[in-house]
C-alpha cells in the first residue's frame, strides 16, 4: 500500500479515532454503445485522525476531497480499502452494525440552506436524535436542547422557529448543534463556510476553534481555501486528482511544504496564519 509519508512523527500517538488504509473510489458511468467510462475520484488514500485533532483536507475543485469525506462516513461506498473507526472496519459493515457506529460520526454539509428540513422547527430537528439515540425526555431533553443552542451561539428562543427565519450563518450554527447532539467521536465538515459571507465565515471559524477547545472535538475540515484551513487545523492533507500528495503539520506546511503543488497552494495565500477578525456572534432573537 502506497501513500504520502506523515512527516509529523516525533510525537507519541494515541489510538486513532479514524484510520484510512488504501481507500479508493472509482465511479462507473455508461457511454455510447454500451461502453463504460471509469473515473477514479480517490486513489489509495491512507491517513489517520487522532483524538482531539482537527485535520484539514485541501485541494482544488475536483481533487476528490469531498468524495473522500463522504467515503469516510459511508455516504459513498468505497471501491477498495479499509476505514477503521474506533478500531472497527466500517468499509464493509451493513445494517444494524453500521447504524450503531453512525451515531458516533456526523457531517456538516456545505449548504446550510438545504441541510435542514424547511418544515421542521429547530426544536424538532434537535429533539429527534436526542430522543432516538440518547433516550432523553422531559426536562432533560429541554435542558440539552437549550445547552446545544447556547454552545453554538444561539438563544433558546430559536427553538420554535423554522429554518427560513434564520440567516445562512445561523442555519450553519443549527447544523453544528445537530451534529453535536449525539456527542460524536468524529465530525466531517465539508466546505462549511464557502456558502457564507466573509464576515459570517469568520464567525463560524471562530466558533469551531472555540468548540474544539471546549469539547475536545475531533473533526475533518474539507476546503479549497487554505487561509481557512490554516486557521482551524492541526494537520493538513493535500489532495490533487484523487491522490493524497502530502500530510504534514500546519506549521510545517507553512514553513516547508514537500511537494511543488503544495508549495503553490501555500504561496497563493501570503497571509496564512493571520488571526481572524473577532466578529461578534450572530444571535437569534
Amino acid at each position: 500500500m502506497t501513500g504520502p509519508v506523515d512527516r509529523d512523527e516525533g510525537v507519541r500517538r494515541p489510538i486513532p479515532v479514524l484510520e484510512v488504509r488504501g481507500v479508493s473510489k472509482v465511479f462507473r458511468s455508461g457511454g455510447s454503445f454500451g461502453a463504460q467510462h471509469m473515473v477514479t475520484a480517490v486513489k489509495d488514500a491512507s491517513f489517520e485522525i487522532r483524538p482531539g485533532e482537527a485535520f484539514g483536507l485541501i485541494g482544488e475543485s475536483g481533487s476528490g476531497k469531498s468524495t473522500l469525506g463522504r467515503l469516510l462516513l459511508r455516504l459513498e461506498e468505497p471501491t477498495a480499502g479499509q476505514i477503521m473507526f474506533m478500531g472497527t472496519d466500517i468499509a464493509h459493515l451493513t445494517g444494524v452494525q453500521l447504524r450503531r457506529l453512525r451515531a458516533g460520526m456526523q457531517m456538516v454539509f456545505q449548504d446550510p440552506f438545504n441541510a435542514l428540513n424547511p418544515s421542521m422547527t429547530v426544536r424538532r430537528a434537535l429533539a429527534e436524535p436526542l430522543k432516538i439515540h440518547r433516550k432523553l425526555r422531559g426536562a432533560a431533553l429541554d435542558a440539552e436542547i437549550a445547552r446545544l443552542l447556547d454552545i453554538v451561539g444561539l438563544s433558546a428562543s430559536a427553538q420554535g422557529r423554522l429554518p427560513r427565519e434564520f440567516s445562512g450563518g445561523q442555519r450553519q450554527r443549527i447544523c453544528l448543534a445537530r451534529a453535536l447532539a449525539l456527542q460524536p467521536k468524529l465530525i466531517v465538515l465539508d466546505e462549511p463556510t464557502s456558502a457564507l459571507d466573509v464576515s459570517v465565515q469568520a464567525q463560524i471559524i471562530n466558533l469551531l476553534v472555540d468548540l474544539k477547545q471546549q469539547l475536545n472535538l475531533t473533526y475533518i475540515f474539507i476546503s479549497h481555501d487554505l487561509s481557512v484551513i490554516g486557521q482551524v487545523c492541526d494537520r493538513i492533507g493535500v489532495m490533487r486528482r484523487g491522490e493524497l500528495l502530502e500530510i504534514t503539520s500546519r506549521d510545517q506546511f507553512i514553513v516547508n511544504p514537500e511537494t511543488e503543488y503544495a508549495r503553490s497552494l501555500r504561496d497563493a495565500v501570503p497571509e496564512i496564519g493571520r488571526p481572524l477578525p473577532d466578529f461578534a456572534a450572530e444571535k437569534a432573537a
